[in-house]
């Protein structure tokens, strides 16, 4: 028996999109990533920063330099005036939006010429990835799945700034 297709079992936009967690969204943009563009996917790294750890494991990672607020993904290459691309992860929950510190680190990161984006579903972090290379940038009106990198530059990360209605 072969691996688990997440991508497969995951449709944009389906049913299962839409209650799938940040977890398999992440799974299924990499298991994308690594199948359309093996390059690039060299060149994508996850930072574990998030999950529940024991507290010597959460220990040794603060040591280490895990940082709070720091995005689920990092894009090393750089496109257009920009070093990389951030993705912070989101599920489709209407609820779903950055913490405080999350907010912070991706401003931070913004104003270091970095792109740093939420992206709610892997859709939206292939779309993102795609504009990032194609243009240098994401465009700040809304795009096709719905990212209002705009709305985020300007502090707004409500779900009536991303959900495709």
């Amino acid at each position: 028996m072969g691996r688990v297709s997440y991508i497969e079992r995951i449709p944009y936009m389906s049913a299962e999109y839409m209650k799938a967690d940040e977890h398999h969204h992440q799974v299924s943009y990499f298991e994308k990533l690594k199948k359309e563009n093996p390059l690039l996917r060299s060149l994508t790294f996850a930072i574990p920063n998030g999950g529940s750890r024991n507290m010597v494991e959460a220990m040794n990672l603060k040591l280490e330099g895990v940082s709070p607020g720091v995005p689920d993904v990092l894009q090393a290459v750089p496109s257009g005036i920009h070093h990389g691309l951030f993705l912070e992860f989101k599920n489709m929950d209407r609820k779903s939006k950055p913490s405080d510190e999350q907010i912070l680190k991706l401003n931070s990161l913004r104003s270091c010429g970095y792109v740093a984006v939420v992206v709610h579903g892997w859709a939206q972090a292939w779309e993102a990835q795609e504009l990032y290379h194609s243009l240098g940038r994401i465009p700040t009106d809304v795009t096709a799945t719905g990212i209002n990198y705009g709305a985020q530059i300007s502090g707004y990360y409500g779900p009536e700034y991303w959900l495709i209605n």
